[in-house]
């Protein structure tokens, strides 16, 4: 005996679907709930972003930030191609670093993959995708990875100036004066490598820029003083 399959196509658009509506509460409830204070914290990755909007995060003068959930989605997919890289493909290549480290009531020898490092007298806190050795000069290299659509991966033809400031930073907090800045094409996969090298001026420069943040933040008390508002139409955090 036979039995009819009754197969039934129900499309649905938005946020209109069970899964959808869903995992949308599900992410602006992990939103709602992960924020964490800044304190006296200066990202390497947010140097060259607006002054007034580290200031006042610093100060915690903002609003909590909540990450719409489409938003969330495209961090999260940025995030697993940090993982296939730093937690997959670079332990099995065998050119990840050794830094031996105090973590948990021992010290520990691991790969130098997503440690955080520190700087207290800028304030400077982050951890570079890792530091791999390059078998060309045998010599030790920051390692930041990124992805991009693909319409800019074929435009582009060097690193954007907040991704060289980014690896400068971390140049300075290591010590190792050179860096790889990979780029992956989220279409198809294709990789664009750039290599960069310490510019003493770039680094007095950030420097400055870091010095600038600093003391807004501590003469506020005082002074109630926050950095102009920024011109850049992109910088929204300057309509606050």
């Amino acid at each position: 005996m036979s039995e009819k399959i009754r197969i039934i196509k129900d499309v649905r658009i938005g946020q209109d679907g069970f899964f959808t509506r869903k995992l949308t509460d599900y992410l602006n409830f992990k939103s709602h709930n992960s924020q964490w204070p800044r304190s006296k914290v200066i990202r390497p990755s947010e140097v060259t972003m607006c002054l007034r909007h580290q200031v006042m995060s610093i100060l915690r003068l903002l609003p909590d930030e909540e990450i719409p959930p489409k938003l969330q989605r495209i961090f999260d997919n940025g995030i697993s191609v940090h993982k296939r890289y730093l937690r997959s493909y670079i332990p099995r290549m065998g050119i990840a670093c050794k830094v031996t480290i105090f973590e948990r009531g021992r010290w520990v020898t691991k790969d130098f993959i997503e440690i955080s490092i520190q700087h207290p007298e800028y304030w400077l806190r982050g951890a570079p995708d890792a530091v791999i050795l390059n078998e060309e000069d045998r010599l030790p290299y920051i390692f930041e990875l990124k992805s991009m659509k693909q319409e800019y991966f074929q435009a582009l033809s060097h690193p954007s100036w907040d991704y060289i400031a980014q690896v400068h930073l971390y140049m300075f907090m290591t010590g190792i004066p050179r860096a790889i800045i990979v780029y992956e094409n989220k279409n198809d996969q294709d990789l664009k490598e750039f290599k960069i090298f310490q510019d003493q001026n770039t680094i007095a420069f950030l420097i400055e820029r870091i010095k600038t943040i600093q003391n807004y933040v501590l003469s506020y008390v005082v002074t109630k003083e926050l950095p102009p508002r920024c011109n850049d139409k992109y910088c929204t955090a300057c309509k606050l």
